[in-house]
C-alpha cells in the first residue's frame, strides 16, 4: 500500500484477502507490503479487525472463521509463524490455535528469508513488511515471483 491510500478501506480488504476461507484460499493475501508511512495506522486497524473475528466450529455457533482443513496444514502454520518470531518478526494479534482453530494473526517486520515472507501460508495469517519507497516496494514484490527455489503448496 502506498501512503496515499484510504488506510481504512486498505486494512478492511487486508484482512478480507488474509482471513476469508481461514487464508485457505489460492487467492489469499499472504503479504502486506505497507508503506512507512501508514505503517502503523495499517497495523493497528489490521489488528483490530483480526481481534474482533471469532474462531470456531461452524457447526456450534456462528463464528467468523472455521478449522484449518487438517492437522498437517494447522501445524505448517504455526511453524510459519513461530520460525519468524526468531528472526525478529512480532506476532501482534493471533498466533495461536486449539486443535484446527488457528487465530487470525497479524505479523510485523517479516521479511525475505522468514517463511511468513516466502512460502504461501494456506492459514489466516497477514504478514507485514513496511517499505520506504516505491523502490523497495518493486524489489521485495520481485523478490518472491523471481526466485524458482520456493516450495510448492505445503501439503
Amino acid at each position: 500500500m502506498l501512503d496515499d491510500v484510504d488506510v481504512e478501506a486498505a486494512a478492511s480488504a487486508g484482512a478480507w484477502g488474509s482471513f476469508l476461507h481461514q487464508g485457505q484460499v489460492c487467492m489469499s493475501a499472504g503479504r502486506h507490503l505497507v508503506h512507512e508511512s501508514i505503517a502503523d495506522a495499517y497495523i493497528e486497524s489490521l489488528v483490530r479487525r483480526a481481534r474482533a473475528l471469532s474462531v470456531g466450529d461452524p457447526f456450534k455457533g456462528n463464528f467468523h472463521l472455521g478449522p484449518i482443513i487438517n492437522e498437517r496444514q494447522a501445524a505448517n502454520v504455526d511453524r510459519i509463524v513461530e520460525e519468524p518470531a526468531g528472526k525478529g518478526a512480532k506476532v501482534l494479534a493471533g498466533g495461536t490455535r486449539d486443535g484446527l482453530f488457528f487465530k487470525p494473526t497479524v505479523m510485523v517486520d517479516v521479511a525475505p528469508g522468514m517463511p511468513a515472507f516466502e512460502e504461501e501460508i494456506f492459514g489466516p495469517v497477514a504478514a507485514v513488511t513496511v517499505f520506504k519507497n516505491d523502490y523497495d516496494a518493486v524489489t521485495l514484490a520481485k523478490w518472491v515471483t523471481s526466485r524458482d527455489d520456493l516450495p510448492a503448496y505445503p501439503f
